[in-house]
């Protein structure tokens, strides 16, 4: 496995693009209550990244992946201090011309990893990498959301887990609730220093606790849901190896040049993000002016054409 920024430019000029399967960990900075660090989603994508390197030069001799730094921003954020928000179309440019950049480079393929299941996050990569496949004729996806889903139906984690779990903490679990049981057991097994030891501490929160609630304040929120107290390392390692394997699968069958990988991996629908509200506006604004300037054009013509037939009429 390389690391895009430890490399030369001949470095990486002399990979082999048709065996070079490239990772990108995107998430952004977003508070995960007062025991995960606010950079969770964005350690746990960087694993992912790694670990479904690994994986998949295991199983397929030859491929090199390249793992790109993670890039630290997202959609979709829960707007409390340390969230750092940015727009669907904003996360949607940033990912496609990172995307553009590589396949202008030659390479043909390319995995957004992400660690922050917004469904607006997911939205603005899934349309991102759909985008630079259909521009460039290469393949992008941003599995994230289609990996999750296969494992939570397909049941690996229950499988993996079952004699060892109550089955209302296997629901608790599953149920994947912001900085809840999943996300605190992943972080136990990944960074256990970076998790607060008040975690064992805190009460179990519905989605009920966030009525009231104002944003972007502590006051009547902590900025958790379910029940981090029951998060547990092996709990956290078993979803992780189960996330991974599934994902691997999914980037080997892109690999082998089976298209049914683009769309199992693509399950928001597409969206026209040049009509986004911002770009809307720059092109109403763009708009108005061309058709000033074409009414001052048709009327400084109008007027040239009047003094030319005086002027021809005088003398």
């Amino acid at each position: 496995m390389l690391h895009l920024d430890e490399l030369t430019w001949p470095e990486l000029d002399a990979l082999d693009r048709g065996r070079t399967v490239i990772f990108i960990p995107f998430s952004p900075m977003e508070e995960h209550g007062p025991h995960l660090p606010i950079g969770t989603d964005l350690f746990v994508a960087r694993h992912f990244a790694e670990a479904l390197g690994r994986e998949v030069e295991a199983r397929r001799s030859g491929v090199t992946a390249l793992v790109m730094p993670g890039v630290p921003l997202g959609a979709g954020t829960v707007p409390m201090r340390g969230s750092v928000n940015l727009t669907l179309d904003l996360v949607f440019d940033v990912a496609r011309q990172i995307g553009v950049a590589l396949a202008r480079d030659g390479f043909k393929y390319i995995v957004f990893v992400n660690g922050h299941l917004s469904p607006w996050h997911l939205l603005a990569l899934e349309n991102a990498a759909a985008w630079v496949s259909r521009r460039y004729r290469i393949h992008a996806i941003a599995p994230s959301a289609a990996i999750a889903r296969a494992v939570m139906r397909g049941g690996q984690i229950a499988q993996a887990l079952e004699n060892r779990l109550k089955v209302e903490d296997l629901r608790e679990l599953l149920s994947a609730a912001h900085a809840g049981m999943l996300e605190t057991s992943v972080m136990l097994h990944l960074h256990p220093h970076l998790v607060r030891g008040v975690f064992a501490e805190l009460p179990a929160l519905s989605r009920k606790a966030m009525l009231g609630w104002r944003g972007r304040t502590p006051a009547r929120w902590q900025g958790y849901i379910g029940s981090p107290s029951l998060g547990d390392g092996e709990w956290g390692a078993a979803a992780i190896q189960a996330l991974v394997n599934a994902g691997a699968s999914l980037i080997v069958q892109m690999v082998d040049e089976d298209k049914g990988a683009a769309r199992a991996a693509h399950l928001f629908p597409r969206v026209p993000f040049w009509l986004t509200a911002r770009r809307a506006l720059q092109l109403g604004a763009a708009a108005l002016v061309g058709a000033g300037v074409t009414v001052l054009a048709t009327q400084a013509f109008g007027q040239g054409r009047k003094n030319n037939g005086w002027l021809s009429k005088k003398w």
